[in-house]
């Protein structure tokens, strides 16, 4: 059995800042059917961020699917047990301000600034016990007490048992009493999404705002301390703290000053775009 996480993206249905996974359970054919996948949505730190909840896959109002088929071991169909099958799941978790501002802490926390989350899936399942008791209709007659003419009926071991009769096959326990038992599969699922993906892709559709990225040139003469500002600018600017951004862009504008003088860069460029100012360093 396989659990597997194949995409996420923002969920842009809900009216809240919402996740989406698209998940998908491999498992045999007849053996089980799934009964529903829940979780939780974690950080890379293990903190929970908020919960996961199935939604439909397909469009529309009233919809219908065939998740499985639940089957009985011991006929000349036991083969297809063996088979391979799998359904697909739309989890989603709901993010407020306060989880977002801490996926976006952890996020500022990494070296490569990826979001790294856990997925932990809880997979329910119905497992079949059941096996196909071998009857089999003999040619001898019997009156019944009603007066009426039946056959007797023996049982018989046959390794690819199969009945001509369609209420012959029936239903037998694996010694005791039990038929079926429900099974609860946990598996954790990491998830990485790149810097780039984050700020492009999930930023704007989260209502987190707009960024744009800076390309500063590192090693030779430049000063380390513009780094620290560049990093104090972000973190001021998700505490809404806009006094603070702009005293450490002043101060990070006179390093760019510094660098066009002595030539470590050749231009600066500043592009707006949808409102948003873009600043391009080209390097010497």
């Amino acid at each position: 059995m396989e659990i597997k996480v194949n995409s996420v993206k923002p969920y842009e249905k809900a009216a809240l800042s919402t996740l989406q996974f698209d998940v998908e359970v491999e498992y045999k054919r007849f053996e089980r059917v799934i009964l529903g996948v829940s979780g939780y949505l974690k950080s890379d730190d293990g903190k929970i961020l908020s919960t996961l909840n199935e939604v439909s896959l397909q469009e529309g109002g009233e919809t219908s699917s065939l998740l499985g088929i639940l089957g009985a071991r011991g006929s000349y169909r036991d083969k297809e047990f063996e088979e391979h099958i799998s359904n697909r799941f739309l989890l989603i978790a709901i993010l407020d301000k306060a989880t977002l501002d801490y996926i976006e802490k952890r996020r500022l926390s990494d070296a490569k600034r990826r979001v790294i989350l856990n997925l932990e899936l809880h997979v329910t399942f119905l497992v079949s016990e059941a096996l196909i008791s071998h009857l089999h209709l003999t040619n001898e007659k019997v009156i019944l007490p009603s007066n009426r003419e039946g056959y007797r009926v023996v049982f018989a071991y046959s390794p690819d048992y199969a009945s001509q009769y369609n209420n012959l096959w029936v239903l037998s326990a694996s010694g005791g009493p039990s038929f079926l038992h429900v099974e609860k599969r946990v598996k954790t699922v990491r998830i990485e999404i790149p810097e780039t993906d984050w700020i492009y892709d999930f930023v704007p559709k989260l209502g987190l705002g707009e960024y744009f990225i800076v390309e500063i040139p590192r090693g030779g003469d430049v000063i380390k301390d513009v780094w620290s500002y560049v990093e104090k600018a972000e973190e001021a600017f998700r505490r809404w703290d806009s006094k603070s951004v702009y005293a450490y862009c002043v101060r990070l504008e006179s390093y760019l000053i510094e660098w066009l003088r002595r030539g470590l860069v050749k231009k600066v460029l500043f592009i707006e775009r949808g409102g948003v100012v873009l600043m391009l360093i080209l390097k010497s």
